[in-house]
């Protein structure tokens, strides 16, 4: 999956160890689950893709405010979607 897959490599390139450890374990989980998840909330998985591209476009602008202000909505939408 490629959110799964986005948020993984993210965790890696910080350097953060305790982070990238983390986020691998929680990767591992969220893959058998994946799946399940798909079924329950059909396209809310394409919607969180696209808060993906956004916050990735952000990085790659190496605008602080602007990766903030990614991250922000990112998570907002993420929060919203999970409970709707």
């Amino acid at each position: 999956p490629i959110a799964m897959d986005f948020h993984l490599k993210l965790a890696q390139i910080s350097k953060n160890k305790m982070f990238h450890f983390i986020w691998k374990r929680f990767y591992e989980i969220c893959i058998k689950v994946l799946p399940v998840f798909e079924d329950m909330y059909p396209g809310k998985v394409a919607k969180l893709l696209e808060g993906n591209k956004m916050m990735l476009e952000a990085i790659k602008s190496r605008e602080p405010d602007k990766i903030d202000k990614a991250m922000k909505k990112h998570v907002e939408e993420e929060v919203l979607l999970s409970f709707k």
